[in-house]
């Protein structure tokens, strides 16, 4: 697992708890278990989805639940005791509109996407704005330049490979986007 990832996880998990007035405890001890255990954030992924297992759901009042296949859990005390033994993806899903958790969401997809394994059919700019947000991603510089190093370095290891193929599809993509992007901003 990509250390940054971690890093911005955590960081996010500390934007809530300064950001927001929580007035459950529970769910305060929940985030700041989460915020420093890097063993957890490894095993998250904050995502908007409809999926009915696997996922911590934060509500809009800070109320947490654990969704699993086999039950819907409310208590802190069975949702730590899970969150210290998980060695599984768990999804993190956030109730209620923040600007920040978009963001966050935008991160995670792009950290799954590596272009060095991409199937070379997916190396084209519809595939990837199928995938994530490109407005939202042309708009944060940060997110922008991640997605660019990435492009490099796989640009790089078709140069090691001598995969001429893939080489001109990833210089391609690269320059699809930074194109799209002066047209967005």
């Amino acid at each position: 697992m990509n250390y940054n990832i971690i890093d911005e996880r955590s960081g996010f998990i500390k934007y809530l708890l300064n950001q927001y007035e929580i007035h459950d405890k529970n769910t305060v001890w929940l985030l700041n278990l989460i915020k420093d255990k890097p063993n957890i954030l490894e095993h998250i992924q904050f995502k908007k989805t409809t999926q009915l297992k696997d996922q911590l759901i934060i509500f809009n009042h800070f109320k947490v639940h654990l969704i699993l296949s086999h039950g819907i859990y409310t208590d802190s005390d069975v949702i730590f005791h899970y969150l210290l033994n998980n060695e599984k993806p768990l999804y993190v899903n956030i109730l209620f509109s923040d600007l920040k958790y978009d963001i966050i969401c935008q991160q995670e997809i792009m950290y799954q996407i590596d272009f060095q394994v991409m199937d070379e059919n997916d190396l084209k700019i519809d595939y990837i704005e199928m995938k994530m947000d490109l407005y939202e991603i042309f708009t944060n510089s940060k997110l922008f330049t991640y997605l660019i190093e990435q492009i490099i370095y796989a640009i790089e290891d078709t140069l090691l490979t001598k995969n001429q193929t893939r080489f001109a599809m990833l210089t391609q993509l690269k320059m699809d986007l930074e194109e799209k992007r002066k047209h967005v901003i």
